[in-house]
């Protein structure tokens, strides 16, 4: 067996990106999340409002990761206040250790099994009042009138905080640059391993492996695969299927490996 240590980033990686990818979990620096705090601040100011409510779930919800390097698992709301430190809660208790080690700003606890009774209960102890609440992410109705119910018209930030978001970092750029070279290592990937016989599922393996190892993950990779004398698809399909690729088929891709954030 091959013992040979697998690097911690690709070979091609510019020297000043080695030190993020080293990291036992990669974070911005504390510069770059005080830009992203004095932003925040400035949005809620500009909706007049004391707290803000951050919520995600099943991994949707960006603004938990952007706030609190928390990407989120299952559930997880975090309540901010100026002044106070942040109150993060996770759905699954046994998540709870690994939020404490990523969001390691905040204060993280177990949030129950369903919904947001915990941030709720925070808000109230922080002392939140009608109309002065704010929220960022995808909260279905059912929570959203659990608080609306309890602390009235909820000013919803979440366009503000994305219009700013496209205003990247020299940090963030960073990132991005090592997002696009693990995407770049996945195409290179599925070239290498086409071959008549292989299957949408071989491909798509083929190309979470060239950066897997790197601290990358799958955001997509839909692959086409069809005979030009007689074409049985025209995008990418989603979910890969068991067809074989065969000699003088096209295959075309959709690929983005992503890098944490």
């Amino acid at each position: 067996m091959d013992t040979t240590q697998q690097p911690l980033f690709p070979p091609e990686l510019p020297e000043s990106l080695r030190a993020i990818m080293e990291a036992p979990y990669p974070r911005f620096s504390a510069g770059e999340m005080r830009r992203r705090r004095d932003m925040l601040a400035r949005l809620m100011a500009a909706a007049d409002v004391d707290h803000l409510l951050l919520y995600g779930v099943n991994r949707a919800g960006n603004a938990l990761a952007y706030f609190t390097h928390w990407p989120t698992t299952a559930e997880a709301a975090c309540v901010i206040s100026p002044g106070e430190r942040d109150k993060l809660f996770v759905q699954y208790h046994n998540h709870v250790p690994l939020a404490r080690r990523i969001a390691a700003e905040a204060e993280v606890e177990w949030g129950d099994d369903f919904g947001i009774g915990a941030a709720l209960a925070e808000l109230e102890r922080r002392g939140a009042k009608q109309d002065r609440v704010g929220l960022i992410g995808p909260m279905g109705y059912r929570l959203h009138a659990q608080l609306s119910a309890r602390y009235g018209r909820i000013a919803d930030l979440g366009a503000a905080y994305m219009q700013k978001r496209l205003v990247k970092s020299a940090e963030e750029i960073d990132w991005y640059r090592i997002g696009a070279l693990l995407s770049d290592r996945g195409l290179e990937a599925l070239r290498a391993a086409i071959r008549p016989g292989a299957t949408e599922r071989d491909l798509g393996a083929a190309i979470e492996a060239a950066y897997l190892s790197y601290g990358g993950t799958n955001a997509i990779h839909f692959i086409g695969a069809t005979s030009m004398a007689g074409p049985a698809c025209c995008v990418p399909a989603h979910f890969p299927s068991t067809r074989p690729v065969q000699a003088r088929d096209l295959l075309f891709t959709e690929i983005r490996g992503a890098f944490w954030d």
